[in-house]
């Protein structure tokens, strides 16, 4: 399959996720690429309301090229598909979401933030719990490759909850002084946060 595939990859130098992007774009067909170009277009239009690291990594997530170890080890790439947090056989859910290491860090996300943990998602509306929900799932998704290159296990909590924290104050305070006060308020109204002299202030204040 690499032979084939991944003609492009250097399998001895270039990182598993780069293997594993070629083998899907390959695989793609005509109307899943027209779907891809599509997407994207969209997501232009909607780019402003996430990170662009995170708004990249939703799109591995969305078209489900994450390179986690089942994929890897379907593909060959690595002997085993466990996890590298809990050793369970790891799926791009299970990273998410089922992980010993992910858990803590919804039911906190959760309180902190008044969102809807998993399984009910879904039933979160509004740009704010979206961006607190979309950097959750990129910090998480990030913790993990930690894990994976360290062959160590990461699984502290609140060190992820603060660095969600971090990610959601910085982009709303560009968005802040990229729309102005009146469009911002419009978008991002919530009740966790208020502005003061023209700027943020939160009760979940950066620690």
């Amino acid at each position: 399959m690499l032979d084939t595939e991944a003609t492009e990859c250097d399998v001895d130098k270039d990182p598993p996720i780069r293997i594993v992007e070629a083998i899907t774009r390959h695989q793609l067909s005509p109307d899943e690429k027209r779907k891809t170009k599509r997407w994207r277009q969209k997501q232009v239009k909607l780019g402003h309301d996430l990170p662009k690291e995170v708004r990249d990594f939703m799109w591995k997530r969305n078209w489900e090229v994450l390179p986690t170890r089942d994929r890897l080890h379907r593909f060959g790439v690595v002997p085993s598909a466990r996890c590298p947090n809990c050793r369970a056989d790891e799926s791009a859910h299970h990273a998410m979401f089922e992980c010993l290491a992910a858990k803590p860090v919804w039911r906190l996300v959760a309180k902190d933030f008044k969102i809807r943990p998993p399984p009910s998602l879904d039933r979160n509306r509004g740009a704010f719990a979206k961006l607190v929900i979309a950097c959750t799932l990129f910090v998480i998704w990030k913790r993990r490759c930690v894990a994976e290159g360290k062959k160590t296990p990461v699984r502290a909590a609140y060190p992820a909850v603060s660095r969600i924290r971090l990610m959601v104050w910085k982009h709303l305070s560009e968005q802040l002084e990229a729309s102005g006060e009146e469009k911002f308020l419009r978008r991002w109204h919530t009740r966790f946060f208020f502005l003061k002299d023209g700027n943020l202030s939160m009760p979940i204040t950066p620690y």
